[in-house]
């Protein structure tokens, strides 16, 4: 998740967001009302069994979902950052996975992107903190040899 966060970073980086927002692993305790700044949360979601690629051969994909709370402290920022973080997975780029556990990460593959949608969250009587709510929701395919798994 660590690559995933890194790579939304470096594009939201780049695209003149740097110092607005807050990147995190799970949603906050506390939320302050209104917000202080825009709150990135990413978390994994559904994982599905792994299928083969190929007759007869150990080469599976298995299919992996992530997805990005944006806690806009304003409309404008929740809007544009959430369409950005989008933006980044419909690139048709795949996804680069690093290894951390080396001094200087390096990538060790590339996922494909499967699917990205967003959708804002509405709220009948949204907290502050809710009202510019949007979710992208990232599908990622993860191929491998099954001989290798553990």
């Amino acid at each position: 998740m660590q690559s995933m966060q890194d790579w939304v970073k470096d594009y939201l980086d780049a695209r003149g967001y740097a110092g607005s927002y807050v990147l995190k692993d799970s949603q906050p305790d506390e939320l302050t009302n209104p917000l202080d700044t825009t709150i990135i949360v990413c978390t994994k979601g559904t994982s599905f069994p792994a299928v083969d690629h190929e007759i007869g051969g150990p080469l599976v994909w298995k299919e992996r979902g992530f997805t990005f709370d944006v806690l806009g402290a304003t409309e404008k920022l929740g809007m544009n950052i959430s369409s950005h973080i989008e933006e980044r997975f419909e690139s048709g780029s795949r996804l680069p996975v690093k290894d951390f556990s080396t001094p200087t990460p390096t990538v060790v593959e590339r996922l494909w992107i499967e699917d990205v949608f967003t959708n804002r969250l509405n709220f009948s009587d949204p907290r502050p903190w809710q009202r510019f709510w949007y979710s992208v929701n990232v599908a990622v395919i993860d191929e491998f040899n099954m001989t290798f798994e553990a």
